[in-house]
């Protein structure tokens, strides 16, 4: 339990850290970003709302997947997390124009790596269906996968950057 409690801590002062450190406020993105911005916000509360609308509607429909509502809810934020993500950082509008992408490809591996050593580290008994989605493994994994996908983002954007400079 002390270990899970230095983790919150260390996430939390990295989060404060950049949080004071870029300073940064809405004035900073330009016009076309704060119009891709929107964008982004748009169709990440869309891809929620359609996922908790077809969980919604399984878990009507197949009355074995009751139990998987709360797992099949946290499913549906965490993607819409993904595509408000994904739209920002390959448009441009995830970070401002004066900050380094980098931060946050640092930011992300500190936390898949305290992720993994979670999973991995703190699990009592073998992993299963059950402890998948009635345990926080299942959130854990969830939150890997997630910052593991928003990673490959960065790097992919940060790929066709350089490729695009080099055109240029």
């Amino acid at each position: 339990m002390g270990t899970m409690v230095l983790i919150v801590v260390m996430v939390a002062a990295v989060a404060v850290f950049i949080g004071i450190y870029s300073k940064r406020n809405m004035q900073e993105y330009d016009e076309r970003q704060l119009q891709y911005r929107g964008k982004a916000f748009m169709y990440g509360f869309f891809t929620t709302f359609v996922l908790c609308m077809l969980f919604g509607l399984l878990t009507t429909l197949v009355d074995s997947t009751k139990d998987y509502a709360p797992f099949l809810l946290l499913v549906a934020a965490f993607g819409g997390t993904f595509v408000f993500a994904a739209y920002a950082i390959w448009m441009d509008a995830f970070s401002t124009t004066a900050e380094n992408i980098k931060r946050y490809m640092i930011l992300l591996m500190l936390l898949l790596i305290m992720d993994s050593s979670n999973l991995l580290a703190f699990r009592e008994g073998p992993m299963t269906k059950e402890s998948l989605i009635h345990t926080a493994d299942g959130t854990t994994l969830i939150s890997l996968i997630l910052f593991g996908a928003i990673e490959l983002v960065l790097v992919a954007k940060m790929i066709r950057d350089k490729r695009e400079g080099e055109e240029a």
